[in-house]
């Protein structure tokens, strides 16, 4: 177990065991590329992390966990203040959990194991480890999935648009007014929304709106403020709007760690580990 502070990274892929486990925090907030070899589980506590793969954004807000399978090129971005655990899965049992990639709404017991993991010595031996990380498998597949990603267009025409937005320096206006600032009109831009995102673009912009309030509220920034950052008329409609595409209120969907009603059930395959598999 390591605990690692800020921008101090570890090689977890030079590391041979079935579960490596690092438990982080970060003050400032930080960018970084990766490509394990290994395949992660991402659990946040505080704050939250973004995570760019290709040109597709996924969120993780705390108490929420992200399945990144061996080999993905990633950029993650962490907010001031972030605290993750992270689990590096050995790449031989990977297909023993999802194909791609995953981010659930934790339970108590999923939440138990992932703090109990990061723990472990590098060390120990795979006997050891076998019981827990079969749950740990059994509850990342059965878990559902949480819709917390967003497509971004990569059409030339908005790099200028995109590289603002990504930065801060603008929000997603209405459509007229986007296609005027762009130059295009406003049938093109929809077109490009729907071909490249599979959305309309007012779709996509409420879907935006929506991932921001997210970050900002885990962030630790108060409703009100968040309401009008992201330009809601009262607080009132900004707490129906998150309610009404997230389905519960500000508050209680940060915290509320709800269980889904699944069928547990054992992975046979992933009782058979043996030590010759992180060979």
């Amino acid at each position: 177990m390591a605990i690692v502070e800020t921008d101090l990274l570890i090689d977890a892929d030079e590391l041979n065991s079935l579960v490596i486990g690092l438990t982080a925090s970060n003050d400032s907030g930080s960018t970084h590329q990766y490509q394990h070899k290994k395949a992660q589980v991402l659990y946040v506590v505080d704050g939250f992390i973004s995570i760019f793969v290709g040109n597709v954004e996924h969120i993780v807000p705390p108490r929420r966990a992200i399945w990144i399978p061996p080999g993905v090129k990633h950029t993650t971005r962490t907010s001031e203040g972030t605290s993750y655990r992270s689990l590096f899965v050995h790449q031989n049992v990977s297909s023993l959990f999802p194909k791609t990639i995953k981010i659930v709404d934790t339970n108590s017991l999923m939440r138990e194991l992932i703090e109990r993991m990061v723990l472990w010595n590098w060390d120990k031996p795979i006997r050891q480890q076998q019981p827990m990380f079969t749950v740990l498998c059994d509850e990342m597949n059965m878990l559902e999935s949480e819709s917390l990603s967003l497509v971004y267009p990569e059409d030339r025409r908005l790099i200028d648009w995109l590289y603002a937005l990504q930065e801060g320096e603008m929000k997603p206006q209405p459509l007229k007014e986007m296609a005027r600032d762009i130059g295009a009109s406003s049938k093109t831009i929809s077109r490009i929304f729907t071909r490249e995102t599979g959305m309309a673009y007012q779709y996509w912009r409420q879907r935006w709106r929506l991932h921001e309030a997210i970050c900002l509220l885990s962030n630790g920034s108060p409703v009100t403020d968040v309401a009008k950052s992201l330009d809601f008329s009262s607080v009132s409609a900004f707490i129906s709007f998150f309610r009404k595409i997230a389905g519960d209120t500000p508050g209680r969907y940060l915290v509320s760690g709800c269980l889904h009603p699944l069928q547990h059930h054992k992975s046979d395959d992933v009782r058979s580990i043996s030590a010759e598999i992180c060979d």
